[in-house]
């Protein structure tokens, strides 16, 4: 059961569609947070400090409400790999996760007033030894382009992957079981739909 009203600082249609599965009634505010950091941080802390600035700039806009934010990221080898702004560096990106493991990383900020927590889900997924012609192929896609490490996993590039450690929704950008557990936390809500 729903205790509190809960709100999504996030305009995700991966989001939105997640946090929908989980059962709960939310409203959607995107919040256009300045999503430059540290480049001392590590992976784990940029996805906590972006997740925790989404929930904070729009918790100051409510009130008696939980706040999500969230932020996504895909590092391989302590790098982060954004979204490629052009064709260049989306196949730079692929070329560097064909035949790799990499991580994808979700930090999930809750808020509530001036209270908030703060946590994060790590996925490894392993890419396929891609060829030239198969890497060429994908980047001409329009695929790559809004998405973190140049690929969805929901989408086309799904057939190069052939091993995930973790959960499966973190890599669509959302943990269900994790904000599951953060909401009960919070008590916005005492059990589940379903």
């Amino acid at each position: 059961m729903q205790k509190k009203k809960i709100i999504l600082a996030s305009g995700s249609p991966r989001r939105k569609e997640l946090l929908m599965r989980i059962g709960v009634d939310f409203d959607i505010m995107p919040c256009d947070a300045d999503e430059t950091y540290d480049d001392f941080l590590s992976p784990v802390q940029v996805v906590e400090h972006l997740a925790r600035q989404k929930a904070e700039i729009v918790s100051k806009m409510v009130s008696d409400c939980v706040v999500i934010g969230s932020d996504t990221i895909v590092s391989i080898d302590g790098i982060i790999l954004g979204k490629p702004g052009n064709k260049d560096e989306a196949y730079s990106m692929i070329k560097k996760l064909s035949g790799s493991w990499h991580e994808v990383i979700t930090g999930i900020c809750m808020y509530e007033n001036d209270k908030h927590i703060i946590e994060h889900e790590i996925t490894k997924v392993h890419f396929v030894d891609m060829s030239e012609t198969e890497i060429a192929e994908y980047i001409s896609t329009d695929e790559p382009y809004d998405k973190a490490g140049a690929y969805g996993i929901q989408g086309i590039a799904g057939m190069y992957i052939d091993s995930v450690q973790g959960d499966f929704y973190n890599i669509m950008g959302f943990p269900m079981a994790k904000v599951r557990n953060m909401l009960k936390k919070v008590s916005a809500i005492d059990s589940m739909k379903g």
